[in-house]
């Protein structure tokens, strides 16, 4: 999808401590803009010499072309929400944390990364595509729960 603000990124993070009970609620935000797409075809370098009538510069057996223009189709945004509930016990000189956290509250599925291969040429010149395009390589972390506990004495 084409995606008008592609530079902006969203960060936010905060914390309170609610006096008189010492608990504290916390959380991040994050919206990041989708990874550019890219649409690459692998191509035997004799099937391009022979559609250029003379040989590549290189000595590789196949070149890789993007087939989409830099920078005009994007992944879905990677918005993600991890939040924090701590209750805070003191005693004498020594004190304790104990926190659980919940990471990727929506348990959002964006994909981070993509297998950019659309497909290849053979040396006959005839198109295998890849059936999996855009496949995603990397995915935002799924929810987790956390339960910790810190002393300090």
């Amino acid at each position: 999808s084409k995606e008008p603000f592609t530079a902006t990124g969203i960060k936010g993070t905060g914390s309170y401590i609610i006096p008189k009970v010492h608990v504290q609620v916390g959380g991040t935000f994050s919206s990041l803009p989708g990874v550019p797409l890219a649409a690459s075809v692998i191509v035997p370098t004799a099937f391009v010499s022979q559609s250029l009538g003379r040989p590549l510069a290189s000595n590789l057996p196949n070149i890789t072309v993007n087939m989409l223009p830099t920078g005009t189709v994007f992944g879905d945004r990677a918005n993600d929400l991890d939040l924090r509930i701590a209750k805070l016990f003191r005693y004498s000189r020594t004190r304790a944390n104990v926190a659980f956290d919940i990471v990727n509250v929506f348990n959002a599925d964006a994909f981070l990364a993509y297998n950019p291969n659309i497909g290849r040429y053979t040396d006959a010149g005839a198109f295998v595509p890849n059936p999996s395009w855009p496949a995603p390589t990397q995915v935002l972390q799924a929810r987790l729960y956390r339960l910790s506990v810190q002393f300090d004495f």
